[in-house]
């Protein structure tokens, strides 16, 4: 494996836990927004969002083979296909 499979591996599983951490802060401030906004929902989005933020941090260059799984759960996102974690 070579120094750009491995920065190519980082940086898609990075920039897919990105957007994914980006749908959680999004889908939490629309709860937040409504007239009485559904707590457990929320919460449990945060915690859903701390966990794929600890995986976006744990993250590591040379761990190429890891990254590309990663990068291929991450997708497809909720929201931009039927499994909508709601």
């Amino acid at each position: 494996m070579d120094a750009d499979s491995k920065w190519k591996a980082y940086d898609l599983a990075q920039a897919r836990l990105e957007l994914l951490i980006g749908h959680y802060s999004e889908v939490i401030r629309d709860e937040e927004q409504k007239a009485q906004p559904d707590l457990s929902k929320i919460e449990h989005w945060e915690r859903q969002q701390d966990a794929v933020t600890d995986q976006r941090d744990a993250l590591r260059i040379d761990d190429e083979e890891n990254n590309l799984l990663t990068a291929q759960a991450a997708l497809p996102l909720p929201g931009f296909s039927s499994n909508l974690p709601v």
